[in-house]
């Protein structure tokens, strides 16, 4: 910033309004010697008075301080987004480098062919690890079941040559089929390789006051949408 332009400029501002040195010092709360300086470019006033010079005589800011100063800040301006788009690309380059890490990642829908239930799933699995994630299960059967029951336990199920393999469990108490349903979400992360050369379902035992259970049996099939190799 070039400080004789800008002592020029705050020295016509003054003249212009018909002030001494001292009453425009009185105004802004400084002496009148640091006003000469000012305009005599000797110094330069503090920018939160440049600023109230500027609001109280019309006047603005970039005009004040002169064209350096908005090449200054249209730099700084422009090192921020080359900084920004930097973290940018960075933070897309870490992802895809850990995506390519787990090589042979699969990823996938789940579905089902009962007529009784809708759901909706997303599935991850290689070689090593499996992710699943239910979000939404929804009751179609043609009554709703709104039995307040003792307790409701959904089981995710692997089944392969009549054995079954518990995945995941999850259990609520004192609860509606409805209500249970309505707020249902499961999420698994299994170290285990399922491969899906079995069967995967999802069982609801909905257990009365005199634990008789009510049992819904839910195939699940998954679709891929995508795999990484």
């Amino acid at each position: 910033m070039n400080q004789e332009e800008i002592g020029k400029k705050i020295k016509k501002i003054r003249i212009d309004n018909n002030l001494t040195q001292k009453d425009f010092a009185d105004l802004l709360g400084v002496t009148y010697q640091a006003v000469s300086k000012w305009e005599n470019g000797k110094n330069l006033p503090d920018i939160s008075i440049m600023k109230v010079i500027c609001d109280k005589y019309n006047y603005k800011l970039d005009e004040l301080l002169g064209d350096s100063y908005k090449s200054e800040s249209s730099k700084k301006s422009f090192t921020k987004y080359i900084m920004f788009a930097f973290v940018i690309l960075f933070m897309i380059g870490a992802i895809v480098f850990a995506i390519k890490a787990n090589s042979g990642f699969h990823f996938g829908t789940i579905n089902t062919s009962c007529s009784e239930f809708k759901i909706k799933g997303s599935i991850a699995y290689n070689s090593s690890k499996t992710s699943i994630y239910i979000s939404d299960l929804e009751y179609c059967g043609d009554t709703k079941d709104n039995t307040k029951y003792k307790k409701i336990e959904s089981t995710l199920l692997i089944s392969k040559n009549n054995v079954d393999k518990n995945i995941y469990t999850d259990t609520k108490e004192d609860v509606s089929l409805d209500d249970y349903l309505e707020n249902f979400s499961m999420q698994v992360n299994s170290n285990i390789c399922l491969n899906f050369d079995g069967d995967l379902s999802l069982s609801i035992y909905a257990y009365d006051e005199s634990s008789k259970a009510t049992i819904y049996k839910i195939p699940l099939s998954m679709s891929d949408s995508c795999s990484l190799k």
